[in-house]
């Protein structure tokens, strides 16, 4: 089995914390937007909006996370995550929220969407060795 370095294990243990707060959040936001006051149809356009603006960032993260470098890249969706986050804590105003749900990476299915798996796996794949990537339990190659 190859051995697990640094970098390894930061791209574990931030997709740990990454899915287990994406599971979180798709059980509370919407309560939480009930609480704030938002109407059926705001909310679920704001939902709507999430998905389309991850999407949106998501592609244009990943088509250039080599030029750019992954390590940023994950930052910079990291960045906009905990921004997002910060901006539905601390407002009900609905067209910050709309923005900030737009350009956040965040998601209320409770999966993955964000440009976050594409760029790890990349990033993976240059921290085994080519012998490592290969390695299964069984020990055939």
């Amino acid at each position: 089995m190859p051995r697990p370095t640094a970098d390894i294990f930061i791209l574990f243990s931030t997709r740990f914390v990454r899915l287990f707060a994406y599971g979180a959040l798709s059980v509370m936001l919407v309560l939480y937007l009930i609480a704030i006051g938002l109407s059926g149809p705001k909310i679920g356009l704001l939902l709507m909006l999430t998905l389309v603006g991850d999407t949106a960032v998501s592609l244009w993260l990943t088509t250039r996370a080599d030029r750019f470098g992954r390590r940023r890249t994950l930052m910079v969706g990291a960045v906009l995550m905990v921004a997002a986050g910060v901006v539905f804590a601390l407002t009900h105003n609905f067209l910050l929220l709309l923005l900030a749900a737009t350009i956040g990476v965040i998601s209320p299915s409770g999966n993955e969407v964000g440009p976050f798996l594409s760029v790890e796996q990349a990033a993976l794949s240059h921290v085994i060795s080519d012998r490592g990537r290969t390695w299964c339990s069984h020990g055939i190659r």
